[in-house]
């Protein structure tokens, strides 16, 4: 038993003494065994096994947290924080979006709704990168405004 937790603990990038922590914690927290043992085989509890999807999920999530993590390490994603006003709809640019999603294999895109002057609030803090809404009645040294429609 005692190679078999090493090898896991190889495997789970840790020391084995940390890992059996972890189990131990987590049979406590759980408030049961984990896993049944029977002979050289390992199985895990009825529960358990009931929980195994649920638990997949949230590894290929984690997994793909830390992907994307390393990528935004490595400048390899395109951040794109946009505000749109109340009452604007998304559907129009969604078209220019998913184009640059395709020239992008990471593309990370938020939008944040609210309302103008809070956007506009957003934008001077950078807590947002476009505004897409009236042009605002400030005028700001390193603000640019581009009309998206004319009326006629």
């Amino acid at each position: 038993m005692c190679r078999s937790a090493l090898r896991a603990a190889t495997r789970c990038n840790v020391t084995q003494p940390s890992l059996t922590r972890a189990i131990r914690l987590l049979k406590t927290q759980r408030g049961g065994d984990l896993f049944r043992r029977e002979r050289n085989l390992t199985h895990l509890t009825d529960p358990d096994h009931r929980r195994l999807p649920l638990m997949q999920v949230c590894f290929e999530n984690a997994d793909q947290a830390e992907r994307l993590a390393r990528a935004i390490r490595s400048s390899r994603v395109v951040s794109l924080l946009l505000g749109l006003r109340n009452g604007i709809p998304l559907e129009p640019f969604v078209p220019p979006l998913l184009e640059l999603a395709k020239g992008f294999p990471e593309f990370d895109f938020r939008v944040h709704r609210g309302l103008q002057t809070n956007l506009e609030s957003d934008l001077r803090d950078d807590k947002i990168e476009i505004l897409l809404g009236p042009k605002p009645d400030e005028h700001w040294v390193r603000f640019e405004h581009w009309p998206l429609f004319t009326s006629t």
